[in-house]
């Protein structure tokens, strides 16, 4: 079983790659977080597939995981996608295994392009393209390790990736995970898109418009995926390019339990 979680279709395309080489089953965190109802997974093993958010699992995720699944006891193999750097997410990938039953077979973290456009520029088409291709050929030796059920390999970890996982993970949501930045351009034709694709149900349409809530995750799918570029995070978005996987499209099905 591949467990994904993904905004703007980073992880979704990891997903991909691997359902396609290891004929797993595949379920959506995102709908398992919009459904709000308890899920039970039986299988030989589980893959988490995710974003890094400064150097950890979303919190999102890890509450949905501890909350809403459970587990016989399995393997469990973790893949975190980042544009530097995971920092020391492995670490708390572990104790979740702790605390869900779960065999902890090993952390690694794929380089993907930057769709964090709240905080930062999107990458251009050159450089899409290269990490796209080289994670692909990443993810062909993870597949084979997870087909063998074999470990993955063991990661050391600096002072500083420690420090980025605890302390700044924790400075970071308190400065920059809020939705009160979010607002609505004219240009908005009213689809709903954004309303859909949040996993939070943190977007709700009034006068064909959306507004949002406090409980937001800056998976960044609403403003990165909406199809006229109407939605804006205060003035740092402006004149930004949006990114969305270019391999993967958020709204096509997916497979549930």
């Amino acid at each position: 079983m591949i467990l994904y979680f993904s905004g703007t279709g980073n992880s979704k395309f990891i997903t991909d790659c691997l359902e396609d080489i290891t004929h797993d089953n595949v379920s959506s965190i995102n709908e398992i977080m919009k459904a709000q109802k308890p899920v039970s997974i039986h299988d030989s093993h589980v893959v988490f597939v995710f974003p890094s958010y400064c150097g950890r699992m979303p919190r999102v995720v890890s509450q949905c995981i501890q909350k809403l699944c459970t587990f016989d006891h399995m393997p469990a193999y973790f893949i975190a996608t980042c544009n530097e750097s995971a920092a020391n997410a492995e670490h708390y990938c572990k104790k979740l295994c702790e605390e869900c039953n779960l065999d902890f077979k090993g952390f690694t973290q794929i380089r993907m392009p930057q769709n964090h456009i709240t905080m930062c520029d999107t990458a251009d088409a050159e450089e899409i393209e290269t990490l796209l291709n080289n994670a692909q050929i990443k993810i062909k030796e993870i597949s084979n390790q997870i087909i063998e059920h074999k470990p993955l390999e063991a990661n050391t970890y600096s002072l500083k990736d420690k420090v980025i996982s605890k302390s700044v993970n924790g400075l970071f949501y308190k400065a920059f995970v809020k939705a009160d930045g979010f607002y609505v351009t004219s240009k908005c034709i009213g689809c709903r898109k954004c309303e859909r694709v949040c996993p939070l149900n943190n977007i709700q349409m009034k006068d064909k418009k959306p507004t949002w809530s406090t409980n937001c995750t800056h998976c960044t799918a609403c403003i990165n995926l909406c199809p006229v570029q109407a939605i804006e995070y205060t003035d740092k978005t402006k004149d930004r390019k949006r990114y969305q996987c270019p391999k993967y499209s958020t709204v096509k099905a997916v497979k549930s339990i």
